[in-house]
């Protein structure tokens, strides 16, 4: 599905996608699946220019490390720390049978609202 949704992706969307790869993991952190990296702020952040510099130098740095390996990622910042955040594995290694369906369900209702087609209609599209 996920090839099929990556020749099918509207170029209107708000995400292009560099890689089927790339698609996969943002369709997963859509669906909730994801890995969390918090990086707190520092006490003295408010007071300090020094601090501020140093501490978005770290998460950058974190950021183009994930974007130097292709990989798709969120910044989510808020009041107290940064968090990036990258899709998790999933195999049925990690990922039991409940939770791989749960996680298809959110990425179909991601995908069908995006392309503007069930997961079904795409599949038969690409079959054709």
């Amino acid at each position: 599905m996920n090839k099929a949704a990556y020749l099918n992706w509207p170029e209107s969307h708000e995400y292009q996608p560099s890689s089927e790869e790339a698609l996969r993991a943002y369709l997963l952190i859509k669906a909730g699946h994801t890995n969390v990296a918090k990086a707190e702020v520092p006490p003295g952040y408010a007071e300090s220019e020094t601090i501020r510099t140093q501490y978005r130098a770290v998460v950058e740095g974190v950021c183009r490390a994930v974007v130097s390996e292709g990989r798709y990622f969120e910044l989510r910042t808020g009041p107290d720390a940064a968090e990036i955040v990258t899709a998790r594995s999933i195999d049925y290694a990690t990922v039991g049978r409940r939770e791989f369906g749960r996680i298809r369900e959110a990425v179909e209702l991601f995908l069908e609202d995006a392309l503007g087609v069930t997961a079904d209609q795409l599949l038969r599209e690409r079959a054709a």
